[in-house]
């Protein structure tokens, strides 16, 4: 009467068949070459094969398209002094209101962090949350875009 299919730990057969892809961003290993880069370790390690100062330059220039993509999409240089433990921390404060009209730049956000700012900075953690989720579901496209950054910074270095 249907098509059957074997159960295995809770995922059906045809299921488990399916290929999928996991993506896996190593900030760590990232860091770690960007300041090989600018504080000139990287190109050290070449022994003198590689030039120091266009090492450094290349940093410069990958941290430059870093903090620009954390200011324009997340409000780094807004919330960087903001130190709280996740997204959720401040949720108390959200109201819920709608911020698809919302001027983040116009909002007179900080100090003193009282509960109007503190109001302000859970509305940019809740946009921020939804920015990432919708990241997420275009995860090929955003690796695609990393990678190409990453090749424009080193195609003449490495």
């Amino acid at each position: 009467m249907g098509e059957s299919t074997s159960v295995t730990n809770g995922f059906s057969q045809s299921r488990m068949d399916q290929k999928i892809n996991v993506y896996i961003w190593d900030m760590d290993e990232t860091l770690i070459l960007l300041k090989s880069l600018l504080n000139g370790t990287y190109a050290e390690a070449f022994n003198g094969l590689k030039n120091i100062q266009e090492g450094v330059e290349i940093g410069k220039m990958w941290e430059k398209h870093i903090l620009a993509l954390c200011d324009d999409h997340f409000f780094y240089e807004q919330i960087e002094n903001c130190n709280k433990p996740s997204l959720d921390a401040l949720s108390q404060y959200d109201d819920g209101r709608n911020l698809s009209d919302y001027n983040f730049n116009q909002d007179g956000f900080g100090p003193p962090y009282d509960d109007s700012n503190n109001r302000k900075l859970a509305y940019r953690h809740r946009f921020i949350a939804h920015r990432y989720k919708q990241v997420c579901k275009h995860i090929l496209f955003v690796e695609e875009v990393f990678v190409l950054l990453i090749l424009s910074c080193f195609k003449f270095y490495l």
